[in-house]
């Protein structure tokens, strides 16, 4: 089944300095040409791009911790299920603060561009993709808040503890007995009951 892009495209960085190559790597290998993409150069800039064209994804490039405190402000203009950030580095604690704030998926830049476009896919389709130090995290957060830890069902955790350990995620819907797209839901509502 081919994926249909949702389109326009806004790309917003914090500043001009943060460098997109990598990313403008990754959104070409899934098929969008340039005049499908927007670019905002900095947080006030991206009001008025989101405005007037109404974007049906975004995808905000974070550099540091200091950038997660612009997700409200940009998630207030923007309603669609495609606000997906990408993480310079990825700093399980920066994430997790980012999905408090409601996003819908995020992407690192460490990754290759096919790992950037595959995830970037999982998140068009609806889903979610989780890196093993963010499954660690978030069980640590869990373990330490005895009333988050009542918001995730039993396979959620059980997802998390597999991630955790690194497991391939071949071995983990075999162990699961489940198909990937149940899998990239599952984390879908987990990022959801976090930013809850």
């Amino acid at each position: 089944m081919a994926l249909l892009l949702p389109v326009p495209i806004v790309i917003v960085r914090p500043s001009v300095q943060v460098e997109l190559n990598k990313i403008n790597s990754m959104i070409d290998h899934l098929g969008y040409r340039a005049d499908m993409v927007i670019y905002a150069d900095d947080i006030q800039a991206a009001s008025p791009i989101i405005e007037r064209h109404a974007p049906n994804l975004i995808l905000y490039v974070i550099e540091d911790a200091h950038d997660v405190i612009h997700i409200p402000k940009l998630k207030q203009q923007y309603y669609s299920d495609h606000f997906i950030v990408i993480f310079k580095t990825p700093a399980a604690s920066v994430i997790y603060s980012a999905l408090r704030y409601g996003i819908h998926s995020y992407m690192v830049q460490e990754d290759t561009i096919p790992q950037m476009a595959e995830t970037l896919k999982i998140a068009l389709r609806g889903g979610a993709y989780l890196h093993p130090t963010l499954a660690n995290y978030l069980l640590e957060q869990i373990r330490l808040d005895a009333h988050l830890k009542t918001q995730f069902t039993a396979s959620e955790l059980q997802l998390l503890a597999f991630v955790s350990q690194n497991l391939a995620f071949r071995d983990i819907l075999e162990r699961m007995q489940l198909k990937d797209f149940h899998a990239q839901n599952i984390v879908r509502k987990i990022y959801q009951k976090i930013s809850a």
